[in-house]
């Protein structure tokens, strides 16, 4: 029953919106967990999969270059809120997208 400000109740959305498409279409995914944690001033947002993962760098930018404009979209969308995004993935080990924005 917590309410966020529209912008970013519709960040929010969009990233889990990303990462589910994203698991629909690439993952294999038998399972999907989904968690929303209220901290002091921030929200957590985790969406975790034990899918088939992917190697994956830790540089936003070689998203682009990658041609991985989902989770490139993703990242820009929690920085526009102040935020940050991470995505944890290794192959054959699933993928984790968690993001952080204040509130």
């Amino acid at each position: 029953p917590r309410r966020l400000s529209p912008e970013a109740e519709l960040i929010l959305f969009r990233i889990v919106q990303e990462a589910l498409t994203n698991v629909r279409k690439h993952a294999a995914a038998t399972e999907v967990t989904t968690t929303v944690e209220f901290t002091n001033g921030t929200v957590k947002l985790s969406i975790q999969d034990n899918g088939r993962g992917f190697q994956l760098s830790g540089q936003a930018r070689e998203l682009v270059e990658a041609g991985k404009l989902g989770l490139t979209g993703m990242v820009e969308r929690a920085e526009l809120a102040g935020g940050t995004l991470a995505v944890h993935s290794r192959p054959g080990e699933g993928t984790t997208v968690a993001a952080e924005i204040p509130v």
